[in-house]
C-alpha cells in the first residue's frame, strides 16, 4: 500500500497532512531496480536511469524528520480543502520508501473541471487537483539511509540547507575562477560571497572553458556581484 501525504506551510510543528492511501504506483516511471546511483557531484551530467546519491542521510545536516524519524501512517490530520493552497510538498510512504515531490504552484491546480469517478463523468465547479511527476523529485531509502535526486534544486525547499553541496564542491573551481586575470576583487569580496547558483554557472563548461583577453577587466566589490554576472555574460553569451 502507498500512502500519500502533504506537508504544508503553517507556524505550528502540526504541518503534516493525510492524503490518500492507493495500492496504485503513485510515480509512474519509477523502477529502483533500474536505478544507478553516483555521488553527488554539480558538474555530473546524468543519463536517464543514474540518480545522486548521498549516504548517512539520517546523519546529515539536511536531514528533516520525515528522515530522522521513523513515519507512522495513522499520527497525521487529514488534509482539509482550506489547507490546499497551503501544500509545499507531497511524500509518499511505500514500505522502507519516502518519495517526495516538490509542489509549486504551477502543480496546484484549482479550476472548473471535466472529472472521472469509475465509469461516471461529472463537472467539479472547484476542483482541487495536484499534478503528480512521473518520477518524484526525491527518494529516501529508510533500510539502506541513502536520498536519492536528480536536480538539487527541485528538492532545496525540502530540505533546508542541501544546497550548500553546491558550495562544498565547487570551493577550488570557485577559488580558480575569482583569479582569472580578468576579475578584480575589493572590499573583501571572496569566495564566500558567492551563492549556489553563481557556483553552478562557475562550474558550467561554458566557463570552465573560458579563455577571456588579458585587457578584460571586472572589479568584484562586497555587495556588487551585477558586475560579476555582467562579465560572465559578456564572456560567455550565457544568461
Amino acid at each position: 500500500m502507498n500512502y500519500v501525504f502533504a506537508k504544508i506551510r503553517q507556524r505550528n510543528k502540526n504541518k503534516h497532512r493525510k492524503v490518500a492511501e492507493t495500492a496504485e504506483k503513485v510515480f509512474s516511471d519509477l523502477n529502483m531496480d533500474a536505478i544507478t546511483a553516483v555521488p553527488y557531484s554539480c558538474s555530473t551530467l546524468l543519463d536517464d536511469e543514474t540518480w545522486f546519491c548521498i549516504s548517512d542521510a539520517s546523519h546529515q545536516d539536511f536531514a528533516i524528520d520525515l528522515i530522522k524519524n521513523s513515519i507512522s501512517t495513522v499520527d497525521y490530520d487529514s488534509l482539509s480543502r482550506s489547507e490546499f493552497e497551503k501544500i509545499d510538498f507531497i511524500f509518499v510512504v511505500s514500505d522502507n520508501l519516502t518519495l517526495f515531490q516538490n509542489v509549486t504552484k504551477a502543480k496546484l491546480l484549482r479550476k472548473k473541471s471535466l472529472m472521472s469517478l469509475g465509469d461516471r463523468f461529472f463537472i467539479s465547479d472547484d476542483a482541487q487537483i495536484i499534478s503528480i511527476n512521473s518520477l518524484p523529485d526525491a527518494i529516501y531509502d529508510r533500510g539502506s539511509d541513502k536520498l536519492y535526486f536528480r536536480r538539487i534544486e527541485s528538492i532545496s525547499s525540502i530540505f533546508k540547507g542541501i544546497d550548500q553541496l553546491y558550495r562544498e564542491a565547487t570551493e577550488a573551481e570557485t577559488q580558480s575562477f575569482l583569479q582569472s586575470n580578468f576579475i578584480r576583487l575589493e572590499n573583501g569580496f571572496s569566495a564566500q560571497n558567492i551563492k549556489a547558483q553563481n557556483r553552478k554557472r562557475i562550474t558550467s563548461s561554458a566557463i570552465t572553458r573560458l579563455s577571456v583577453r588579458p585587457s578584460s577587466s571586472t572589479t568584484m566589490r562586497g555587495g556588487a556581484w551585477r558586475a560579476r554576472r555582467r562579465a560572465l555574460r559578456e564572456a560567455t553569451e550565457v544568461r
